[in-house]
């Protein structure tokens, strides 16, 4: 399948980007309740398209790192399995900004 076969149909990408999964306010009220440093999910936000970024401000005025678009998650429980994991997350560098990309890496403890 050539790479211009597999983009989206804008019509579909559309559909996509108001219907992806997100972390609900009460989910992340939840989460916050606990003492994380960080919360991860393998979605585009963890806040729905549209919204005021809630859960975003939720977690962060926590002091709760947020890493989105992850990738290969369920490769933790395949290689871990029950057993506990270091995730280190190494921020690029973006002069002025307040987000960006990371590089996040899980070994074994």
């Amino acid at each position: 399948m050539r790479k211009s076969e597999r983009r989206l149909s804008e019509n579909k990408k559309q559909a996509f980007e108001k219907t992806f999964p997100y972390l609900s306010n009460e989910a992340a009220e939840y989460l916050s309740g606990y003492r994380l440093n960080v919360v991860g999910i393998d979605s585009f936000s963890i806040d729905p398209q549209g919204s005021n970024s809630e859960s975003h401000r939720l977690l962060l005025g926590k002091d709760i790192l947020i890493l989105e678009t992850l990738v290969n998650l369920e490769e933790l429980k395949r290689t871990f399995g029950k057993n506990q994991f270091c995730l280190t997350s190494i921020p690029y560098k973006i002069i002025g900004g307040d987000a960006g990309g990371t590089v996040a890496l899980a070994t074994e403890i």
